[in-house]
């Protein structure tokens, strides 16, 4: 088994790669957006993501289909997925991200209900099996009384990534 690590000159801070018997994990792409999004009052959006922290393999294209992370060629397995997005300051009575799998099935989902008249901040985050050429996109949903702007902030909002860790 051999343990690399990334580090700041090569572009992979704290990016790590798993290898031994003929098998490697930590594969993974983190991307973010530089742009504010609105996202609808009581309506799951799919956000986009225009730039990337770092991308081992091709999972992301900041030119098509912006909003995907694709698994590629060979790489299938369990992978570890995760969303972090806050939105602008309103009255919302819900909050919610959903980590979506080829557009139809939700892998993961973090939802918040009450009453919150502050900027708000969701996570989610989950472990699903995925095959190669399958793709997870993060939607967002919220209700209050109009479309709500996602915050862009530095490495904290919006936040995308998944990894590979397993078969």
């Amino acid at each position: 088994v051999t343990l690399q690590t990334g580090s700041a000159a090569s572009g992979f801070s704290g990016l790590f790669v798993i290898s031994g018997g003929g098998t490697t994990f930590g594969q993974g792409v983190h991307v973010y957006n530089s742009f504010v999004q609105n996202v609808p009052n009581a309506s799951a959006s799919g956000l986009l993501f225009d730039s990337e922290r770092y991308d081992t393999d091709g999972f992301h294209s900041t030119v098509s289909n912006t909003s995907r992370l694709t698994v590629p060629a060979g790489l299938g397995g369990q992978y570890s997925i995760f969303a972090a997005v806050g939105l602008v300051n309103a009255n919302y009575t819900a909050i919610q991200i959903r980590l979506m799998k080829t557009g139809v099935t939700i892998v993961g989902l973090a939802t918040d209900e009450g009453n919150y008249t502050n900027n708000k901040y969701q996570t989610a985050s989950v472990i699903s099996k995925l095959n190669e050429s399958d793709y997870v996109e993060c939607f967002m949903y919220q209700e209050s009384t109009a479309g709500r702007n996602t915050i862009v902030g530095d490495e904290f909002s919006p936040e995308f990534g998944m990894t590979r860790v397993g078969l």
